[in-house]
């Protein structure tokens, strides 16, 4: 994308390419647009009227370059053959019939190269002076800017359409506001709307406001009042921790003092218990000794007892 000097307004007018995006040219050209028409002073009508100019332009640009394009009829906007050809009835001479002659006019005032058929359709004889045709155009509600896509197909390279188009908007002001009957009507009471609009929307974004800030007072009360539970809950369950961490240290102090005399009480019970085996032991040495002492006493009183026997019977024998 390069660029041109234009001398006499101090602005630079942008030229495109076929290479470059139709999208960042369109907006490439309505900044450009609006820079011009604030430059000389002109008003939201006269950026209004532009905008829709080079988008008929840009939009409804011909072929230039001398490649293959698609023929269009004119009577019922079918491609491959012309209006001549056409079996449909005859186009009415609507707002969207002038909007297509407005477009060939400018295109071929920009320079452009038309083909038979649009030059035919150009030079039908019902078309009116190039005044009431914009008349026609700019006031007529049912135009939309999705009309111009039924024209993209015939946009095999729009850069020349839009290299003029941006050399000429600078000689567009005042005048083109002129040709509108009732223009300086109609925007008042358009502005009028809008204003009207904004004041209507004011109340409600403050309505709004209101609304939110009442909503969020309350919220903000609800969630203080919520903080609050949630506090005391946790200070609660807090000492009930605090509780029961102090009952298992102390139970775990309890258990350990149990441990440690239990454990005296097993050594001291496995002193005893081998003091116990061996005083047994000692026992039954003893036992084992007596027994022996009372085996030897049995004897020497059986031999103490045949004794005697034997004395008493050798006496027996003296005195008889």
């Amino acid at each position: 994308m390069t660029e041109s000097p234009l001398v006499d307004l101090g602005f630079t007018v942008l030229v495109f390419f076929p290479r470059d995006d139709l999208i960042a040219c369109l907006n490439k050209a309505m900044a450009f647009l609006i820079a011009v028409a604030y430059s000389r002073g002109d008003n939201v009508k006269v950026i209004l009227i532009l905008v829709i100019r080079v988008m008929l332009l840009v939009l409804g640009g011909n072929n230039a370059s001398g490649q293959r394009r698609v023929v269009k009829c004119y009577n019922c906007q079918g491609k491959g053959y012309m209006a001549r050809k056409c079996t449909q009835p005859k186009r009415p001479r609507n707002a969207t019939w002038y909007k297509d002659k407005e477009m060939l006019a400018e295109a071929q005032e920009a320079g452009l190269i038309l083909d038979e058929e649009q030059l035919a359709f150009l030079a039908d004889p019902k078309v009116p002076d190039g005044q009431s045709v914009q008349t026609i155009i700019l006031n007529n509600a049912a135009f939309q800017t999705k009309d111009l896509d039924t024209y993209y197909s015939d946009c095999d390279d729009i850069s020349n359409a839009k290299a003029v188009l941006m050399a000429r908007i600078c000689n567009y002001g005042f005048d083109v506001i002129s040709e509108i009957p009732h223009s300086e009507t109609y925007f008042n009471d358009m502005e009028n709307q809008i204003t009207a609009e904004l004041e209507r929307y004011k109340e409600r974004v403050k309505t709004c406001e209101q609304r939110l800030n009442i909503d969020l007072s309350s919220r903000k009360q609800m969630i203080g009042s919520q903080m609050d539970d949630m506090i005391k809950e946790k200070l609660a369950l807090k000492e009930q921790v605090d509780s029961l961490e102090q009952n298992l240290s102390n139970q775990i102090k309890e258990k350990e003092c149990l441990l440690q005399t239990f454990t005296v009480f097993k050594s001291e019970a496995k002193e005893k218990e081998d003091k116990y085996m061996e005083n047994e032991i000692d026992l039954e040495k003893k036992i084992k000794e007596l027994d022996n002492i009372i085996f030897k006493v049995g004897q020497s009183a059986h031999t103490v007892h045949d004794v005697f026997q034997k004395l008493k019977i050798y006496k027996t024998k003296i005195t008889g």
